[in-house]
């Protein structure tokens, strides 16, 4: 299992060795069909490292495990309900790197006649030292955690960047999702561009669901959504070069990268921040 750096970010020696073990000790235990480094969420105190379990088969499963000590000790992340996907997206701000934080969305509060936003917070809670504090009756209104936050983090940003190469993998006429054996890699020096790749998830787009029932009887390549909004990506391909390297600028942090020719090894790592870019509207 190779560590290899992201934007010069990357694991330290000790943290390397304690991911090896977690992965490994997931993979027997669990028998996921692969168990590897995501990539970590920097933090205020703790950073969060993560680690992705996948399996599939008629779906595509995945599952992410969190570590706060360095990589020693990892527990898994719960998965996003509604709850979750209304006030996530609501909340701002670097992660604290404590798990059962509470996090509490930005409101707008009116200081001196104007408008300026701040994180509406409680008057007890003291781990909201940078926001003001507003009155808040006693309910038993549920709250949203850090580590739920976190979880909304990482699947959104999977959500949007799980490349893969077309044809890497294919649905057969059964339904089942299978790794093409005879895949031949990406071509040393063809044209490349984001127009290559699928994202590996459940599609949602109409025009791939569509496809599938179409192709229900079949084998197809032609069964995962494609890179939908392929401008908010910067594209590194060199003819004369054996690596093509592929960064969101959607998500900050993240990146591809592929080996081209026949042996076509590639992955995806983030580093960043846990935020998505809002400032890119105007190109998707």
């Amino acid at each position: 299992m190779d560590f290899p750096t992201c934007y010069g970010r990357g694991l330290n020696i000790a943290q390397q060795l304690a991911v090896k073990g977690a992965v490994r000790q997931l993979q027997v235990n669990e028998n996921f069909q692969k168990c590897l480094l995501w990539g970590q969420i920097l933090s205020q105190e703790n950073d969060y490292i993560i680690i992705q379990a996948v399996n599939f088969n008629s779906v595509i499963q995945k599952h992410y495990y969190f570590s706060i000590d360095q990589g020693n000790t990892f527990s898994k992340v719960p998965p996003v309900d509604d709850f979750i996907l209304q006030e996530a997206p609501k909340v701002r701000g670097m992660f604290t790197g404590n798990p059962s934080r509470k996090c509490y969305p930005f409101a707008p509060t009116v200081v001196e006649g104007k408008k300026e936003l701040k994180e509406r917070a409680l008057e007890l809670d003291m781990d909201n030292l940078m926001n003001i504090a507003a009155p808040v009756k006693a309910t038993n209104e549920r709250v949203l955690m850090e580590l739920e936050r976190l979880a909304y983090a990482v699947t959104s940003i999977e959500q949007d960047t799980c490349l893969v190469p077309t044809g890497f993998y294919y649905r057969t006429a059964q339904g089942i999702v299978k790794q093409n054996m005879t895949f031949t890699g990406v071509p040393l020096n063809a044209p490349i561009s984001m127009a290559n790749f699928q994202l590996f998830r459940e599609p949602t787009l109409p025009k791939t669901l569509a496809n599938r029932r179409l192709q229900a009887n079949v084998n197809t390549f032609d069964f995962l959504d494609p890179v939908e909004f392929q401008s908010t990506w910067r594209l590194s391909n060199q003819p004369e070069a054996l690596q093509l390297r592929a960064r969101s600028m959607l998500w900050p942090g993240l990146e591809f990268t592929l080996v081209k020719g026949q042996d076509c090894n590639f992955q995806k790592l983030y580093f960043g921040y846990g935020e998505k870019n809002t400032d890119l509207g105007f190109l998707v």
